[in-house]
């Protein structure tokens, strides 16, 4: 195992918003070496329903558009913010597919069931779903509140626990199906004052596991994504000493990764050429922490 600049402390998908994007190193030489910018026309989800959780902005929108773009119908979820649900939305319709915002939180129960009701009646079968949401604070043991342990566990961990258990059922069923569930480098390598975080996003790959071991012999596989140094906007507040010019420079690719190249590694994963894959954390970090 090695971690090069294991100064890599605030490695997920996340940067801070005070720092403006077009200082960042550009990540257009790197998709261009390898044909990326219009990957999405390697894969075919024509016909596919899709669902994305917090896919208002950053990873979950790019996830959301590209597989738009590859032809699939796509049931977008937002916390609160519908408005920028359906700013998503209106780029996804334009490429002829079918495309609903969902307003709720996947961290309750109480929240996600009646959504999941209402994607089914949408749109059928789901044949992929995207557990993407996500909640990186920064606190010390001391400073976790119980309310701030529920939430971050809610969060990051039952969230996709709820929507197993509303779509796995049906999947059985059918005898196929895609489950991504996108996890951040903490829960592999450790992380000072994120000891919530930490420790939602390692039970999150063991739920993976167990899962896909569970429903392996329906034909439906499960995956995690993990992501490293991506070109997204988070707040301040939890990323205080975030410098994204730095951390470009620990990167062995010399440079920070494409909300993109998330999106196609999640196309990959739920295509038939990945039917072999179940069970997996796959690493999306350019090379800053090697498993």
């Amino acid at each position: 195992m090695n971690h090069p600049g294991i100064s890599l402390v605030f490695s997920a998908q996340a940067v801070s918003d005070s720092f403006p994007l077009d200082r960042w190193p550009t990540t257009e030489r790197g998709l261009n070496a390898v044909g990326g910018t219009e990957m999405h026309a390697r894969f075919d989800f024509t016909g596919s329903n899709v669902l994305v959780t917090g896919a208002g902005r950053n990873i979950g929108r790019s996830i959301a558009l590209e597989f738009a773009k590859a032809g699939a119908n796509v049931a977008i979820n937002v916390r609160r913010n519908e408005q920028e649900g359906e700013l998503v939305a209106q780029e996804a319709r334009s490429h002829g597919v079918r495309v609903n915002v969902y307003v709720a939180d996947v961290a309750d129960f109480n929240e996600v069931a009646p959504m999941i009701t209402a994607v089914k009646e949408d749109f059928g079968f789901i044949d992929i779903y995207i557990s993407n949401v996500g909640l990186r604070l920064r606190q010390s043991l001391e400073g976790i509140s119980l309310e701030d342990w529920r939430r971050v566990l809610d969060t990051n961990l039952s969230a996709s626990f709820f929507l197993a258990k509303l779509l796995v059922a049906d999947m059985k069923r059918e005898r196929r199906g895609r489950i991504v569930h996108m996890s951040g480098l903490d829960g592999f390598i450790g992380q000072a004052l994120r000891a919530h975080t930490v420790a939602t996003k390692a039970g999150l790959h063991g739920f993976t596991k167990a899962l896909a071991l569970e429903v392996a012999e329906y034909g439906i596989t499960v995956n995690t994504v993990v992501p490293g140094i991506i070109n997204t906007t988070r707040p301040k507040k939890h990323y205080p000493h975030w410098d994204p010019i730095r951390l470009a420079d620990e990167v062995p690719l010399r440079r920070i990764g494409d909300p993109r190249e998330i999106a196609w590694t999640c196309m990959f994963l739920a295509s038939d050429e990945a039917g072999y894959i179940t069970g997996q954390a796959i690493h999306v970090n350019g090379g800053l922490a090697m498993f």
